[in-house]
């Protein structure tokens, strides 16, 4: 009798047991297969929702190496990789002797020209008459470029007497050239999400001495 009644007791909590974990396991069940409906309104919302920024891009890995803090590029193959980037040509260059050096500023005003604020240094050897490079950027804004002619390849934009050029230069826009170097307004210029396609021009330094660049 006595193993009668314990052989009842526990078939009651084996079943119970079952029961309990099968009423446990259900709901997670149902919730898998749960279809949530939105309305118009809150799918708008969720549309509305500020997005992760895409920007800026690591264009680190394109770097080939840094001089007193500044990256540098030469002779980039990775133009054409992103859409976000200038796209330039640079026109009367008188031979293809050393490089075509063009150098980056960003959208503050207090750091053109200052060799030490340049973003981005890109060098691609030249080729007389026109010669065409690519600048990567991390992020679309206004921009302005400087560039010269490192003819001799001694990485240095050398100046004579007075520290008047003595290799051709130019800049974003094609200001025109003065005693003054031209200014940030001047020089700057807008770059989308898809990029820019620019083109400067060289002009050397006795012909705005004579007035005619």
């Amino acid at each position: 009798m006595n193993v009668i009644i314990k052989f009842g007791l526990l078939s009651c909590v084996i079943f119970s047991i079952a029961t309990t974990a099968s009423t446990q396991t259900e709901p997670a069940t149902a919730k898998q297969g749960t279809i949530i409906l939105y309305d118009v309104e809150t799918i708008a919302r969720i549309n509305a929702m500020p997005k992760l920024p895409a920007y800026p891009v690591d264009i680190s890995d394109q770097y080939e190496e840094y001089v007193l803090g500044i990256p540098i590029i030469t002779n980039s193959k990775h133009c054409g990789r992103s859409k976000l980037e200038i796209r330039m040509r640079v026109d009367n260059v008188k031979n293809s002797k050393g490089y075509i050096v063009a150098d980056l500023h960003n959208h503050i005003e207090a750091d053109f020209l200052d060799p030490e604020k340049v973003v981005l240094r890109v060098r691609a050897s030249a080729v007389k008459g026109s010669t065409s490079l690519c600048i990567p950027l991390m992020q679309p804004g206004d921009y302005a470029i400087a560039i010269y002619h490192d003819k001799n390849s001694n990485r240095r934009f050398d100046k004579g007497f007075l520290r008047i050029p003595k290799e051709r230069f130019g800049m974003s826009n094609d200001p025109k050239f003065k005693l003054d170097s031209p200014t940030y307004e001047q020089a700057a210029f807008p770059v989308g999400e898809t990029g820019a396609d620019i083109t400067i021009r060289l002009v050397k330094s006795s012909d705005i001495l004579k007035g005619q660049k």
